[in-house]
């Protein structure tokens, strides 16, 4: 009997582990398509919203009082949104650690969708004030979205940061397409046209949908968390696991000390500490560790990139396609192909030859980011007299420049996060996230504080 029950133990002892990685390798093998789905779909609430009201602009223009300075309003109406997010980066790293990532993207998530159907219902509101009618419960919306949009950084990061690395890549195809749908939503409206195909409500009716799809998708990633069927290496033994896990924060270490004591990240240059201190002393030195500070070089690129794409751009666009044929038109394809590009851009990283590894892989995708973004302001500001105005086919170059800023914008904002994980340890990884994500906020803050200043206060660009 005692010999019975010792053998009934061995046996629970040897074949419960084999039977749990037997079914998470089950998973992987017959099902890996499965988590990766979830992720792209649940990564199209992050700023589908907000997406989905640029998209919309060649129609509002014509229907609100705000004309063209809608969109810096709405910039505007945004720009305070990015401050909560940002202040919660600052929380420390065991009050971040305790937040209930899983609740509050359920919150966000859901938010967006009503906040689409709102949209849908009051977008045309009016409200004279002083005189003037405003679009005031649009605004409104607006801002409201951009709390649930902008939130979303802050946490869908960290949270996918939790689990296996191969992840971090599809929720930032999510991402991308959060502008790729809505984009392929209003070529199918004919948006920007004089005859729509469906009305704005419509559309905006549709974005809830997605939304409500996207929650649907969270739900079955977060079951999937409490089973354990989204960490790294699922496929392996619990002994490999353990080994790779070493191996990996072993690595990940190494390269961590190696790029924070070796070099200045980006510029590859060594810094002698004898020199710093003869010229300059403990502050020169504070302000060199810093700058040898990998996160300060990959947050300030995110921060860099954000203030073009979700500030400069988007308020100077409507002037810089101004002065074309069929300025309406070639709006909407700014847009429409801008929001192709990201998702392209986010695609292609980790694919042979554009690996993201280190700080210095961004540093020619900013070099060509920079100089496209500057064509499009450039253009701004010379209308009503843009560059090409007069040649066949001129508005290309304003399309073609807003497709190169979205894919590398793309390309870089998931690479930022990438290269996180490969020189940050596993403590430290998460604060990093989030640091990264609140660097967006402050750069959306920084372009939303240009739009008014060059656009509304000083106006420096005219579409006529």
């Amino acid at each position: 009997m005692e010999a019975s029950e010792t053998l009934s133990t061995q046996s629970v002892s040897v074949t419960t582990p084999v039977s749990g990685v037997s079914a998470l390798r089950q998973l992987h093998e017959g099902n890996a398509a499965l988590p990766r789905a979830l992720f792209v779909l649940f990564g199209f609430s992050s700023w589908s919203v907000l997406n989905a009201l640029w998209l919309q602009l060649p129609n509002l223009y014509t229907s609100v009082p705000e004309g063209f300075q809608l969109a810096t309003y709405m910039l505007a109406a945004l720009s305070l949104t990015n401050l909560p997010p940002l202040l919660m980066s600052f929380l420390s790293s065991e009050q971040q650690s305790r937040l209930p990532y899983q609740q509050i993207i359920v919150g966000l998530i859901f938010s967006s969708s009503l906040l689409s159907f709102l949209l849908a219902a009051f977008w045309d509101s009016r409200v004279r004030i002083g005189g003037q009618e405003h679009s005031v419960a649009l605004l409104l919306l607006v801002a409201l979205s951009g709390v649930a949009n902008n939130s979303t950084g802050v946490v869908f990061w960290p949270w996918t940061g939790k689990q296996a690395k191969e992840f971090t890549k599809w929720l930032g195809i999510g991402e991308g397409m959060s502008g790729l749908l809505p984009g392929a939503l209003a070529v199918i409206q004919g948006a920007g046209s004089r005859r729509l195909l469906f009305s704005a409500s419509a559309f905006f009716s549709c974005i809830g949908v997605f939304n409500a799809a996207s929650l649907l998708a969270f739900v079955g990633l977060w079951r999937m968390e409490t089973q354990g069927l989204l960490r790294e290496n699922v496929e392996k033994g619990d002994d490999e696991i353990a080994l790779a896990s070493t191996e990996e924060e072993a690595s990940t270490s190494r390269d961590s000390e190696r790029l924070q004591t070796d070099s200045i990240p980006l510029l590859g240059v060594a810094v002698q500490e004898s020199a710093t201190a003869r010229k300059g002393g403990p502050s020169l030195d504070a302000l060199v560790a810093l700058l040898r500070e990998p996160s300060t070089w990959l947050c300030a690129s995110q921060t860099w990139f954000a203030l073009w794409a979700f500030g400069i751009l988007q308020s100077v666009n409507s002037y810089a396609t101004a002065s074309y044929p069929r300025a309406a038109t070639v709006l909407l394809w700014c847009t429409v192909l801008s929001y192709v590009m990201d998702p392209v851009g986010r695609a292609v990283v980790g694919l042979p030859g554009l690996r993201m590894e280190r700080p210095q892989d961004i540093v020619l995708p900013i070099v060509v980011f920079t100089c496209s973004a500057s064509v499009i302001l450039a253009a701004a500001a010379m209308s009503p007299n843009a560059p090409l105005k007069d040649v066949p086919g001129g508005a290309a170059l304003v399309i073609l420049c807003n497709a190169v800023c979205a894919g590398l914008f793309g390309f870089v904002n998931t690479g930022v996060y990438l290269i996180g994980r490969h020189i940050f340890p596993e403590g430290t990884l998460e604060r990093f996230n989030w640091n990264a994500s609140a660097a967006v906020q402050l750069g959306s803050i920084i372009g939303a504080g240009f739009s008014l200043l060059f656009v509304v206060y000083l106006q420096l660009f005219d579409s006529e």
